[in-house]
């Protein structure tokens, strides 16, 4: 994961969205796309994160880790 923060060093991981926003740019979609990529029902709750209304939970850093592995859940959940 560190070269994952190395590559994208301009966006503080210590937020939530920081750290959507560098899969989003990993993957090279959109918000929305995430969503689909990932089977969410809405991409609502990817924006409400953006927002700053929620955090990455459990269930989505879960959701996340399980089909893209390089992203761990410490670093889903609290950016280590």
């Amino acid at each position: 994961m560190s070269e994952t923060k190395k590559r994208t060093n301009d966006l503080p991981v210590n937020s939530d969205w920081a750290r959507i926003e560098i899969i989003i740019r990993d993957l090279d979609t959109t918000a929305a796309g995430l969503a689909k990529m990932l089977e969410l029902k809405h991409a609502e709750n990817l924006y409400q994160i953006k927002k700053g209304n929620y955090h990455i939970s459990r269930r989505l850093a879960r959701i996340i880790h399980e089909r893209y592995p390089q992203y761990s859940m410490s670093w889903l959940l609290l950016g280590d």
